[in-house]
């Protein structure tokens, strides 16, 4: 005769391994979310004027290729030593607003050598790109905290902003910043930096970002020592289409 099959034995998983899976799934979709280029977000989502047509577009790095490998690289620690209106405050700011819109609970704490500064870099860089773009205003609320010392949005993530010249009292208390912007770095104190960066000591260790930039005054100096004693010194080089080989001329520079 024939032998009955028996039935399938029903298999029960257990928490561990329904939470094991959840996990899986969870972190697969937040890789698919992160797989957004900074600088792609940046071009999609931030607006600059166009002074020749006196409109607003799609933001832009022509002129500045330079800028999409900084905006992208995954290095947790970042020093960019330019010359002056090279946008340095502005790749800080569309970092920042990138961090703050794209994740959750972000923290992103941004210090410069004075009050001014610190204003100017909240204004042009954050409150402006935020009014401008159409993207960015979806994750502002008016219920919620936009003042000289932080900004929050809907994503649950914020900006807090101080300035540090002579002391970094300003910076105690701050805690969990994922994100830390140090502006003018060169102007800033070498004992001050490391008190600001124990802001960071509590935060995700998959974040833990440290984005600095300046320009040098002197050899004596923050941004000095960074770079000469801690960077890996990349560089950027901008071709002079006048004067290289590219050029009729043939020459050189």
């Amino acid at each position: 005769g024939v032998t009955p099959k028996k039935a399938a034995k029903m298999v029960v998983p257990t928490e561990y391994e329904i939470e094991k899976y959840s996990s899986a799934v969870y972190l697969e979709e937040e890789q698919k979310i992160l797989k957004i280029k900074p600088s792609d977000w940046t071009q999609y989502a931030f607006r600059m004027l166009n002074k020749d047509t006196n409109k607003f577009e799609n933001f832009n790095f022509n002129g500045q290729r330079y800028w999409p490998p900084i905006y992208d690289s995954d290095a947790k620690r970042i020093l960019t030593k330019t010359a002056r209106q090279v946008a340095k405050s502005t790749w800080q700011g569309n970092k920042a607003l990138t961090y703050c819109t794209l994740q959750l609970g972000f923290h992103v704490l941004y210090v410069a050598p004075s009050q001014m500064q610190q204003k100017e870099f909240m204004n042009t860089r954050i409150n402006v790109p935020m009014k401008e773009s159409e993207v960015l205003k979806k994750f502002e609320d008016h219920r919620l905290t936009n003042n000289t010392i932080m900004k929050e949005f809907i994503t649950g993530s914020k900006i807090n902003y101080r300035a540090a010249h002579y002391t970094a009292e300003r910076c105690r208390g701050l805690s969990n910043v994922d994100c830390l912007l140090l502006d003018e770095i060169q102007s800033l104190l070498t004992s001050n930096i490391a008190i600001i960066e124990q802001t960071t000591f509590a935060s995700n260790k998959k974040y833990k970002y440290f984005l600095y930039s300046g320009t040098p005054k002197s050899l004596e100096n923050p941004i000095e020592e960074m770079w000469s004693e801690m960077s890996t010194q990349n560089e950027w080089a901008i071709p002079c289409h006048r004067h290289s080989y590219h050029s009729s001329s043939g020459r050189t520079n």
